[in-house]
């Protein structure tokens, strides 16, 4: 089905976060239409902990959460909405790997997506917790995943300079680069620093730079709230 003829699909999200953001950009990229649904914080009106949210999109009370018409596919968790987009939408394996392509390259790109999911996004997850909305009062607890945030920072930096396409992937540009931006663009927000990852500042900028990306981010912040 061509983008023109497809119904869009609706992303919930919230205006901060990576999370949705990915889901986002992976979408401007495949064109795929999409509308935005904005969720609050916690189980008031429009809450992701609300009895609405909870029964209908997602039971954890997290987004992102994505719908599509087409297929009445109900998809939530941001690895999970992406593997979806990718089956279903990236035939070709622009973005992912293909169903035929060997087994090494599928595993190169799984085991940088779960590295993300499992190792980076927890460490900023941690680290603006610690650092915001507990204030910074566990100094231990920060010390730590600051730590460990750069530690990942390390991992990254290593693999841009090993990839020399520029791109977390050897193959160049990939959903990898898109599960990784909406984390590590936040990194001045966690109190973090790029002083010693020029690897890192330079791919951060090429992303930058990409009107998928900038299209992501509009989108959402221009998303409406719920009618409930």
């Amino acid at each position: 089905m061509a983008p023109n003829e497809l119904r869009p699909l609706t992303l919930h999200a919230y205006a901060v976060g990576a999370n949705p953001f990915k889901v986002a950009i992976l979408l401007e990229l495949l064109q795929v239409p999409y509308t935005v649904t904005l969720w609050k914080f916690g189980d008031g009106p429009n809450g992701v902990k609300s009895e609405k949210f909870i029964s209908e999109f997602n039971p954890n009370g997290r987004v992102p959460a994505l719908f599509d018409p087409n297929t009445e596919v109900l998809s939530w968790e941001s690895g999970a909405c992406i593997n979806y987009l990718l089956r279903v939408y990236d035939k070709e394996g622009k973005y992912g790997p293909m169903q035929n392509a060997r087994e090494q390259e599928k595993v190169d790109f799984e085991k940088w997506v779960f590295w993300v999911t499992t190792g980076l996004a927890p460490m900023f997850g941690q680290m603006n917790w610690f650092g915001h909305q507990d204030g910074g009062r566990n100094v231990e607890a920060l010390t730590r995943y600051r730590e460990q945030s750069y530690r990942c920072f390390g991992v990254l930096e290593q693999q841009l300079l090993r990839a020399k396409s520029g791109f977390v992937l050897d193959r160049g540009f990939s959903a990898v680069d898109v599960h990784t931006y909406p984390w590590m663009c936040e990194y001045g927000y966690a109190g973090l620093s790029l002083d010693a990852y020029p690897a890192i500042r330079a791919w951060l900028a090429r992303m930058e730079e990409m009107p998928e990306i900038k299209r992501a981010y509009q989108t959402i912040k221009d998303g409406q709230f719920s009618e409930l």
